[in-house]
């Protein structure tokens, strides 16, 4: 009697069907081989909305992003929570969600979101408030990083210049108290740092005092809501001030609440300057900003520069103004906090005046503080901001981007990167450019401890970036054929990260070179997956780890019409299996869906309900727990096995095959379990006999085989859900041998 009841091996369609372990399969579909001592059917995905949802996803496949907020992005600045009231705070800040951000075309293009509660496994519940409307058919890309949602266009690297497109925007909570009153809403904004335009009056005046009325009809103190006035006094009696004499001019940058800072301000009438002797130095200095109505929310604050004028001198920081705290003269201080004057209607908050000022602030001496030494990038900096990118990763505190539009200009072989926590400040500068004018481009870029993985379509870049200083930062390794075609080919699991193209499914665990995950399966039928490079593939192919089941799972180019076959990897057993998100195959029956995320209780894809006609038809969020593994559960597929070619350790010789016992379930619901055989190598099956099965408890069907043979493969299938526990087959050897 030979007992199989080991499945572990899954799939293994490179090796000759006689060589193959006994435990792995010459073919598997639908079978769940990971669970010691069974093997059972797969599930279908189920629907994770209470309904479905008369929206479109655009043609893309790959535009879905999963992330945790500390705060209801559903919420926003209504009658019933306004944005600067305390009643508000709770709703927004302690209702932690679990958020789903996909890409939709209904009346205009927008990333919505499925939210439902963070820690839990019940429906996601579609919301279209704070929604982030791009201004063509879009490819968005995203990063959360410190609570704000930043979404870019991969399709802005590729168009012409002149070409309307979407900028970057970005999501996040503004919660803080703004001259004296608490401020908590949600914002979508551009991700460009605010332009330092002459739009923001910046008046300076050698005055002791601010006058009574907080708007004057004349300059320098006529500022409105969001401008600032600055004065100051010079000592010339004291005699132990530390400033070189000269003739100082002024300049300013704003900071918003990440903490970027814009370069400093270029003006095209120059303010009034400062005539200093030695030993002269500013007493009296004040800082008045306009308050009567809300002005760029996302702004923290605002800085005042200070060098000598017409020099190529560091600009020393002369006030450093905080809309919660004040101002002070330099870093090392504490703040002043502002006085408020004058009527007000700030968002109807009574609290807010419409001028905000400190006064009587000196400075003997020049700061050590200049905005190269706060920054760490010079105010020589071209710009700070990039149009689009196509990759990006997190490493080291930094934002890293890749194939990037900047001034209208492409650079698909250069990798851009932040300073320190600063995701939203690009210093024209700060980049690297690796493998100029090779004819391949940046697709993707995943970050794996102290190193960047940086892929292009046909190569690998490892770059260790351990060192704080970019002068430490060098090119590890690369690699040829490792490349991928997008960042939904990438993801990064607790084992290392993986990586899929038509050459194989690989992982990099941060230890010598890429490992080949699917040498099991055969090369020839891999390549056949990925459509030909003329073809007029709709969505990049799509990997995504299942922490639920230590799995990884994939699927080519999902959007388009073709298999709903999904290839599933489990890193336990090492073993490969196909699974099918449906119940059919056939062209008219099987959905587009998008690329996978990981939730807590699984991987999710959104799924659309026609694949002849996506106008108007509904979306639904589906759970896509293909794999079903708990024990009580027996799947919903019909799954099929075809055992290796087995010879019962004895080639050559004949074997009187007589019967086959198989333990199975099916949870009692009247489903048939059928096997056929192939002898001697064949790949010719006999016709399949069929038994019903009909239990929930295990039963033992017998088929009869009769055969006289050197080898024989078995094909077990099923009508239904199965769970089988092991397989017996009843032979004796024939001493003799084969003719």
């Amino acid at each position: 009697m030979l007992t199989l009841n080991d499945f572990s091996g899954g799939l293994n369609t490179k090796s000759s069907p006689r060589d193959i372990a006994p435990n792995e399969f010459q073919d598997s579909v639908n079978a769940i081989t990971s669970i010691p001592g069974l093997v059972k059917s797969s599930a279908l995905p189920v629907d994770k909305v209470a309904s479905a949802t008369s929206l479109t996803s655009l043609s893309r496949g790959s535009d879905m992003f999963i992330f945790n907020t500390q705060y209801d992005i559903t919420k926003t600045a209504d009658v019933a929570y306004p944005p600067y009231v305390n009643s508000g705070r709770a709703a927004i800040q302690d209702n932690p969600k679990q958020v789903i951000a996909f890409l939709v075309n209904d009346t205009d293009n927008k990333v919505k979101f499925y939210t439902r509660d963070f820690d839990t496994e019940g429906n996601f519940t579609l919301t279209s408030n704070n929604s982030i409307t791009f201004s063509n058919n879009a490819n968005p890309i995203y990063n959360y990083i410190d609570g704000r949602l930043y979404v870019s266009d991969k399709q802005y690297v590729d168009v012409a210049s002149d070409v309307a497109q979407f900028d970057r925007r970005v999501l996040e909570r503004i919660d803080y108290s703004r001259f004296g009153t608490f401020c908590q809403k949600i914002v979508v904004e551009a991700a460009k740092l605010p332009a330092t335009t002459d739009a923001i009056a910046f008046s300076i005046a050698d005055s002791n005092s601010f006058p009574a009325d907080a708007n004057p009809a004349t300059l320098p103190f006529n500022i409105s809501d969001g401008d600032f006035a600055l004065i100051y006094d010079i000592d010339t009696s004291s005699g132990d001030g530390g400033w070189q004499a000269g003739e100082y001019e002024f300049t300013y940058t704003l900071v918003n609440l990440s903490g970027d800072e814009t370069l400093p301000h270029t003006f095209s009438s120059a303010p009034s300057t400062a005539t200093l002797s030695d030993t002269n130095y500013f007493k009296g200095i004040g800082i008045r900003v306009g308050t009567t109505n809300e002005f760029r929310p996302r702004e923290k604050g605002v800085r005042i520069y200070t060098r000598k004028k017409d020099s190529n001198e560091r600009f020393i920081l002369f006030l450093d103004v905080d809309y919660e705290r004040g101002a002070r003269t330099n870093l090392f201080d504490d703040f002043k906090a502002f006085s408020y004057t004058g009527s007000h209607s700030y968002d109807n908050q009574s609290t807010v005046k419409s001028t905000a000022e400190v006064t009587s602030l000196v400075a003997k001496n020049p700061s050590l503080d200049t905005y190269s030494s706060i920054n760490g990038y010079s105010h020589e900096e071209e710009s700070l901001d990039i149009g689009g990118y196509k990759a990006s990763c997190v490493a080291q505190r930094r934002l890293w981007v890749a194939n990037v539009k900047r001034d209208s200009i492409k650079y698909d072989d250069r990798i851009y990167y932040t300073p320190v926590n600063r995701f939203n400040t690009f210093p024209s500068s700060y980049f690297l450019d690796i493998g100029i004018n090779d004819g391949d481009s940046f697709t993707a870029l995943e970050s794996l401890g102290n190193r960047i993985l940086a892929f292009k379509q046909r190569k690998l870049y490892i770059i260790n970036v351990s060192t704080s200083s970019d002068a430490g930062w060098y090119l590890e390794a690369e690699y040829e054929g490792m490349g991928c075609e997008d960042n939904v080919s990438v993801c990064k699991t607790p084992f290392g990260v993986c990586f899929l193209n038509k050459e194989g499914l690989f992982i990099y665990t941060g230890q010598g070179m890429p490992v080949e995950l699917s040498a099991k399966l055969d090369d020839n039928s891999w390549k056949s997956l990925f459509p030909t490079p003329n073809s007029a593939i709709k969505s990049p192919s799509s990997l995504a780890y299942d922490a639920k089941h230590k799995n990884i799972m994939f699927f080519v180019d999902a959007f388009s019409q073709g298999s709903s076959d999904v290839y599933s990897y489990d890193f336990i057993t090492q073993s490969w299996n196909i699974l099918r998100r449906a119940a059919t195959t056939s062209d008219n029956a099987v959905h587009k869906i998008s690329n996978l995320v990981e939730a807590k209780d699984g991987l999710y894809s959104l799924d659309t309900a026609n694949i002849s006609d996506e106008s108007g038809t509904p979306v639904k969020l589906q759970k896509f727990d293909l794999l079903n593994s708990t024990s009580s559960s027996l799947g919903n597929q019909s799954l099929s096995l075809t055992t290796k070619d087995i010879d019962f350790g004895s080639p050559g010789k004949i074997k009187k095959i007589y019967k086959v016992y198989i333990a199975c379930r099916d949870g009692g619901n009247d489903k048939d379990i059928k096997l056929s055989y192939a002898t001697d190598g064949s790949s010719s099956y006999s016709t399949p006999a069929s038994q019903d099965v009909n239990s929930s408890n295990y039963v033992v069907k017998v088929f009869d085989i009769d055969q006289s043979v050197e080898s024989i493969a078995f094909k077990i299938e099923s009508t239904g859900q199965m769970e089988i526990s092991d397989i017996n087959v009843e032979y004796r050897e024939i001493y003799k041998r084969a003719s």
